[in-house]
């Protein structure tokens, strides 16, 4: 995270609890959630930079 600037809240979720409270078919390496809890997107490894800044710029 500090590599690329990202101030956000992240976390490591070693329980799985998120990925089954989110009902991901997959253990997910990466997992945006809005500012509401809800999912933004989700996918089974890590975003490309592109990617994660167009989700990012569309929040609210």
């Amino acid at each position: 995270m500090s590599r690329y600037g990202l101030t956000f809240t992240n976390l490591w979720d070693s329980s799985d609890t998120v990925r089954r409270h989110y009902g991901s078919p997959y253990t997910s390496r990466a997992l945006l959630v809005d500012k509401q809890g809800n999912r933004v997107e989700q996918a089974p490894s890590l975003f490309s930079a592109a990617r994660f800044q167009g989700l990012v710029d569309n929040l609210d």
